[in-house]
């Protein structure tokens, strides 16, 4: 990757970052394009070079959410407590690594409640929000075996 590639990178992870902190701190709606730029510390011409508007701004941070916080539970032969325990486990690990991944859960949340968003949002949301529906059938077959109380 040549430099001026390097530095785009980064200048849009500052962006991400600042935006995400906004959000969670203000709020959506109460957050400015000038405050992300504030934050970010460049000007607004600059960010939006990089994103459209707002709301692709958020909409970025919210497909990046759902794909990191992608958790499989089909595993077949495995005992459920030892899933829960892996799943946890990886949990706390991206949390520790990625201070920022927490803050995205509570994004994802948040945007649960916004009737402003497009289909496609809605739609990787409600399966993000699967992975607790997912993980009926797995307590299920954990308390049959005694496993979860």
């Amino acid at each position: 990757m040549s430099i001026r590639q390097e530095q785009k990178e980064q200048r849009k992870a500052l962006i991400l970052q600042s935006a995400l902190d906004l959000f969670i701190r203000k709020g959506y709606g109460e957050t400015k394009v000038a405050d992300i730029a504030k934050a970010a510390n460049m000007s607004m011409g600059l960010l939006f070079h990089y994103f459209d508007s707002k709301e692709k701004l958020y909409e970025e941070l919210i497909r990046i959410g759902c794909e990191r916080t992608k958790m499989d539970f089909d595993f077949i032969n495995d005992s459920p407590l030892a899933i829960f325990t892996a799943t946890v486990e990886e949990m706390i690990y991206m949390i520790s690594t990625n201070p920022s991944a927490a803050k995205m859960f509570v994004l994802m949340e948040n945007a649960q409640h916004l009737d402003s968003l497009s289909e496609d949002l809605k739609v990787m949301l409600a399966e993000a929000d699967k992975l607790i529906k997912k993980s009926i059938p797995l307590i299920k077959k954990g308390q049959l075996l005694g496993e979860i109380y």
